[in-house]
C-alpha cells in the first residue's frame, strides 16, 4: 500500500484503489490524482489543479486522473449543466473508467456539502465558483483545446450523455436517464 504520513497519524485507505490506478500516491486515504499539485512543503493540495500537469495531459495525449495514454475517439468528462451546455471543461478528458471512480470516490464531487476553493474575487472569467447539485459523465468523440486569458477550455463534440448524477442526502447518487 502506498500511504503517506501526515504529521504523526498515519493514513489508512477509505476504499480499494483499483489496479489502474496503484501506480498514484495516495494521501489521506485517497488515491492522488495526476493534476494535483503539492505545496511548498509537499503536502498534495487535492483542491486545486495544477496548470503545469494539465498542459502536460493535453500535450501528450493522456489522462488528467492517472496520466495514462487516452484512447483516440473515446474521452470522458464530468460536467456540470453549465459546461455540459456549453461542450467546455476545465479539465483535460479521462478515461472512463477514472472518471467513473472520481465520481465514486473524490470527496469533492462526492459530498455536496465540500465546497470550490475559487471564490468570486480569484476566479477566471471562465470559471464557475458555485458548485452545481447535479453533474454529468459525458462520452465525447472529439475534443479541441481553446486558449482564454492564459488559461485552457476543453472543448468536447460528437458527445452523449451516458450516466446523471444528483445529490440525494448530501451524497452523490446515480439517476436512471429517463
Amino acid at each position: 500500500m502506498n500511504e503517506e504520513r501526515h504529521g504523526n497519524i498515519a493514513n489508512t485507505m477509505l476504499a480499494d484503489v483499483p489496479d489502474f490506478l496503484k501506480h498514484l500516491p495516495t494521501y489521506r486515504g485517497y488515491p492522488v490524482p495526476y493534476f494535483v499539485p503539492k505545496d511548498e512543503n509537499g503536502i498534495y493540495q487535492l483542491k486545486y489543479a495544477s496548470a503545469e500537469k494539465m498542459n502536460s495531459c493535453l500535450a501528450y495525449h493522456k489522462c488528467c486522473v492517472c496520466f495514462k495514454p487516452l484512447t483516440k475517439n473515446d474521452y470522458w468528462f464530468i460536467s456540470g449543466p453549465m459546461g455540459l451546455q456549453s461542450q467546455t471543461d476545465s479539465h483535460p478528458p479521462m478515461h472512463q473508467c477514472c472518471a467513473e471512480y472520481s465520481l465514486k470516490i473524490c470527496p469533492h464531487l462526492f459530498f455536496e456539502k465540500t465546497h470550490r476553493t475559487t471564490d468570486e474575487e480569484n476566479a477566471q472569467p471562465f470559471q464557475i465558483t458555485q458548485k452545481p447539485k447535479e453533474f454529468f459523465l459525458v462520452k465525447a468523440k472529439s475534443i479541441s483545446v481553446i486558449n482564454y486569458g492564459g488559461s485552457k477550455i476543453i472543448k468536447y463534440s460528437s458527445h452523449k450523455v451516458v450516466n446523471e448524477y444528483e445529490y440525494v442526502d448530501g451524497k452523490l447518487e446515480r439517476r436512471h436517464i429517463r
